[in-house]
């Protein structure tokens, strides 16, 4: 370390205070040149607003929150600073870290700052005079209020995928947003703009970023280094957008002009293993998290080529279909029945039923349907055709039934595992919105591993085609969707899909019902 500290002002740029603080272990990664350019440019007063879309652990909040904070409050030892993360533990832990590298490297700084005696305090901490800068590490959500900044870091401020897709949750970070984070920033005191940095991965339409892009002018990373180059200035109003795709959209899209489809960062994720993460995550998910693209959830549909090879629904154009083989046999079978709408009380209403027999090749990550009952009836007439496929399939067959929430079924249900005492039979209690819940489902979809199992080419397969119909069809709308559309085979389907993926590599004996 003293070989590293024989430079006197270890923070004269960004590049070499990152190398001294990880003890010459870093290199700038080719993609984060734009970011280091861009940030430099904030520095001297000719960007105010940043804005960074990033896969996750590419580097980024290491950037961020540790080097580029650290280095900029050593450099302006009279400015406040505000870092905040999705929760009061993770904005700590940054906290901590920042005061740790100043404690250590700041002496070796220009002004040589130091820390106020109680400099051991982890979430606010202080320069000792005659400097005036401080640190506040708050999570998303939290107090603030009094307190200016001059530089102000948002780092992931959503944890989940679930939180993103809340309406509440959206409608409370966009209130803190221009309420806490906005109305803290001033100039900072050599009187330069301020400089607020939001840096994190995208996961949904409305996160953080997209709530700000639809209400505030923005511009394009690569137009706006151009622009910069040039010695031109961008408004203190107007955010710097640049987004790092994992893999390319191409020379002209792309902000480091990579041609089409190449990685980031090959040596973390090579194109190959790219390709394996959008098969994991579907393509919804892997634009969202590792492009940098949220697409609304509807415009993520079952796709007719998933199922078919031409425009036609003819048996011969069906590429999703498997004959029936022994080893099939071996893997555990489950029915999953979707009877939202479906009460034991005495009524001429009809309703919809549907119960998917399905199991699930775990190490090919395939999802078998080998059949199903689905159809239309009365109550009493529902009951008796689920008691007869109970006895009808055996004791092996284990049946899930999915409970909507909000449903009239838990009495009907109820008299079900009265009934049914020595059959394996239990309950599912969705949490989320069908749309969501079809994920799963659409991904198997998507990579081809959903298989409708036949008998031979021979074989009715009506069934199939019925299915894959009410796949196409659904909207993702609940309570029967806006286009009064019934969606039991893909409640059932996507009840099936989840629940093996909730307990992928599981025993069966270890599996744990919901």
């Amino acid at each position: 370390m003293n070989k590293i500290l024989q430079n006197t002002f270890i923070s004269d740029d960004l590049i070499s205070w990152y190398k001294a603080i990880s003890y010459d272990m870093y290199k700038p990664l080719k993609w984060q040149i734009p970011l280091l350019r861009i940030l430099n440019y904030a520095v001297q007063g000719k960007v105010s607003r940043i804005m960074i879309s990033a896969p996750p652990q590419h580097g980024k909040t290491v950037l961020i929150c540790d080097a580029f904070t650290s280095w900029y409050m050593v450099n302006n030892p009279n400015d406040k600073v505000i870092l905040t993360a999705y929760s009061q533990q993770r904005a700590t832990k940054y906290g901590v870290k920042i005061r740790d590298i100043i404690n250590l490297f700041g002496k070796e700084s220009r002004f040589k700052p130091r820390l106020k005696q109680d400099h051991k305090l982890k979430t606010n901490f202080m320069f000792a005079p005659p400097y005036t800068g401080e640190l506040l590490a708050s999570g998303s959500h939290g107090a603030i209020m009094g307190n200016p900044a001059n530089l102000v870091v948002i780092d992931d401020p959503i944890k989940e995928l679930s939180d993103a897709r809340s309406p509440t949750m959206q409608e409370n970070l966009n209130d803190w947003y221009l309420g806490s984070i906005d109305t803290r920033l001033r100039k900072r005191n050599d009187g330069k703009p301020p400089i607020i940095i939001v840096v994190a991965q995208r996961l949904h339409q409305r996160d953080l970023q997209g709530l700000i892009l639809e209400q505030e002018p923005f511009i394009d990373g690569k137009e706006a280094l151009k622009i910069l180059a040039d010695g031109g200035k961008i408004p203190n109003d107007t955010w710097v957008y640049l987004n790092f795709p994992a893999l390319s959209l191409g020379v002209e899209q792309d902000i480091l002009e990579r041609p089409l489809n190449t990685p980031l960062w090959s040596s973390h994720k090579d194109y190959n293993d790219l390709v394996t993460d959008r098969k994991r995550k579907g393509t919804y998910r892997f634009e969202m998290i590792m492009q940098g693209n949220p697409t609304r959830e509807e415009d993520y549909i079952f796709r007719h080529d998933w199922f078919y090879t031409d425009e036609s629904y003819d048996n011969t154009a069906l590429c999703c279909i498997v004959p029936k083989f022994k080893e099939l046999e071996l893997l555990p079978k489950f029915r999953f029945w979707d009877l939202a709408g479906t009460s034991n009380k005495p009524t001429k209403q009809n309703d919809f039923y549907c119960g998917a027999l399905l199991s699930k090749d775990e190490q090919n990550d395939i999802l078998y349907v080998h059949g199903m009952e689905h159809g239309k009836k009365q109550a009493l007439g529902v009951l008796n055709i689920i008691k007869e496929t109970i006895v009808n399939d055996g004791y092996d067959v284990h049946t899930i039934f999915e409970q909507e929430p909000a449903s009239q079924s838990a009495i009907f249900l109820n008299e079900l595992f009265d009934n049914f005492r020595d059959y394996d039979v239990q309950s599912v209690k969705p949490t989320e919105a069908k749309v969501y819940r079809s994920y799963e489902l659409k991904r198997l979809a998507e990579n081809g591993t959903l298989k409708f199992v036949v008998e031979n080419e021979q074989s009715n397969m009506a069934w199939i085609h019925k299915a894959i119909r009410e796949l196409e069809s659904f909207d993702g709308k609940d309570s029967n969707g806006s286009k009064g559309k019934h969606d039991d085979i893909v409640d059932a389907l996507s009840c099936g899909a989840n629940y093996f993926k909730l307990n992928e590599h599981m025993p069966l004996s270890a599996i744990v019902y919901l």
